[in-house]
């Protein structure tokens, strides 16, 4: 299967191997700021070419209230698009579990059973979400972070690098939790948080930064 990979970054760069890994192939990587002309050899376009059948698409921008703003403004186009799963053949899905469209599944990542991950998702290389869980639209999982049963994490929350989350802990929407934390109690919405145990350090406004 051919594909396109919408940016033209170092997570352009991640999901493209993923994505070959899986069994696609790509036709071209598309950045509006079409800068570099070429990453990996293939061209960066600064518009999805026009297919006659929807072609799969992936979503390749790390920030999640990005990947959601670009996601919207690509549904409100007239032409049908294809947002396919796509899983690193190392990735672990439970058969009693459920991946959404445009997830990005990295080497190593881990679904528990009866967990639900759902649209356009990262779960990163060597992250795992155990049984009973739920991923919100958009969030995250860093690399090496991990989960106990039974938790629950927001639209557009991030999970820092390394971060473990106690069992039946929930996490509210556009929250983040700092690299290495332990979150043992719920967290609301719109916070930031970190240090082992997490304590909250101030509130976040929705599409602010965190990636830096």
């Amino acid at each position: 299967m051919h594909r396109e990979a919408w940016s033209s970054g170092g997570q352009a760069v991640s999901v493209a191997g993923v994505a070959v890994s899986a069994g696609f192939s790509i036709v071209c990587f598309v950045d509006p700021l079409k800068a570099p002309a070429e990453l990996l050899g293939m061209p960066v376009r600064s518009k999805i070419p026009g297919v006659s059948n929807p072609e799969p698409i992936g979503i390749a921008i790390g920030d999640n209230f990005s990947r959601q703003a670009l996601h919207d403004t690509l549904s409100g186009l007239p032409a049908p698009l294809n947002f396919p799963v796509i899983a690193h053949p190392s990735a672990v899905v439970s058969p009693f579990s459920r991946a959404g469209a445009g997830t990005v599944l990295m080497p190593g990542s881990v679904i528990g059973p009866n967990s639900q991950v759902g649209a356009f998702r990262i779960v990163n290389t060597g992250a795992s979400l155990d049984h009973d869980s739920a991923m919100k639209g958009f969030a995250s999982l860093a690399p090496g972070a991990v989960t106990g049963g039974r938790v629950e994490i927001g639209f557009r929350s991030a999970v820092g690098i390394g971060a473990a989350i106690k069992h039946g802990v929930v996490m509210g929407d556009d929250t983040v939790v700092g690299t290495k934390s332990y979150l043992n109690p719920d967290l609301p919405g719109g916070v930031i948080a970190y240090e082992r145990p997490a304590k909250v350090i101030r509130t976040r406004s929705p599409g602010e930064p965190y990636l830096t």
